[in-house]
């Protein structure tokens, strides 16, 4: 709990009428906020502790003298403690209240704890997911967008590809292509299996890495066309469906350099003749 919050706790707590023989305060201020984390709000903490320092069982008028809390809060919050299995109530006139242990309670704690969590778990795996997510184009409102680089780059590119339909076209540099191929390999792998045609043009690789010459054969096995240019391109982009591009800020940087995302049409048309030049100018390894 912050510095602010027990301070203000602890003055409340100074002015509460409540047996604290078996707590010390700050055993009390210990218990009071483990109880918080383990989710209950301060006053049905405060509630809890007051019914385990009774030696018995007490109505909700005692409760609400004992803890200083309004009867009115209190009749809201006991419900909510007995459905927690956290109190118990015997059915008398007027209803009297009385702690579950607190070994057992702060075993429902945890164990209700526990359930949040993988169900906050499973959420967010969900949202993780990014498959069913559509890179939208709307043509009607061009859009620039400057991505700083690390892995904001390497996410936006990776989506990219996902949402592409029809093809992929690539200036890369060679400094870049081998980490390239292995950070977008399942991205790129799937967009090959949807059928998209998928063109490199990069710098002449010098192959002497057995695992290089690897990647490069299973890339054509995959589908993927490589050309290669003898000097490295003055512009590396990439082109989705010739309706978005990706343009990297520096030929000569690594795949974690900032990068210009558009769809501006001028830009995409700028971008599509640029690497239709390279390509028909490259060769075949």
């Amino acid at each position: 709990m912050p510095t602010l919050t027990r301070v203000i706790f602890k003055n409340i707590w100074e002015n509460v009428n409540i047996r604290q023989q078996n707590f010390g305060t700050l055993r009390l201020m210990e218990t009071i906020d483990t109880l918080i984390e383990l989710g209950l709000t301060l006053n049905q903490a405060r509630i809890y502790v007051a019914l385990l320092q009774s030696e018995k069982s007490v109505t909700a008028k005692e409760i609400s003298k004992i803890t200083n809390i309004t009867r009115q809060d209190i009749y809201r919050i006991l419900p909510a403690l007995h459905k927690a299995g956290l109190l118990e109530k015997t059915i008398t006139a007027p209803t009297m209240f009385k702690a579950t242990p607190l070994k057992l309670g702060i075993s429902i704690l945890i164990k209700n704890k526990t359930a949040q969590h993988n169900e906050l778990m499973e959420k967010a795996n969900k949202m993780s997911d990014e498959s069913w997510l559509k890179q939208s184009i709307l043509e009607d409102e061009p859009e620039f967008i400057l991505i700083p680089g690390n892995e904001a780059v390497v996410q936006k590119i990776n989506n990219s590809i996902r949402a592409t339909q029809t093809s992929l076209d690539i200036v890369t540099s060679k400094k870049r292509l081998p980490r390239a191929m292995l950070e977008f390999f399942d991205a790129r792998l799937n967009a090959l299996k949807r059928g998209v045609k998928i063109q490199v043009v990069t710098e002449r690789l010098p192959l002497t890495n057995a695992d290089m010459e690897k990647i490069m054969l299973a890339e054509k096995k995959a589908g993927v066309v490589v050309k290669f240019m003898r000097t490295l391109p003055s512009v590396l982009l990439l082109l989705f469906d010739k309706k978005q591009v990706m343009i990297i800020t520096s030929a000569t940087g690594t795949l974690e350099t900032s990068a210009l995302w558009s769809n501006n049409p001028c830009i995409i048309a700028l971008s599509t003749s640029y690497f239709e030049r390279l390509w028909n100018s490259a060769i075949p390894e």
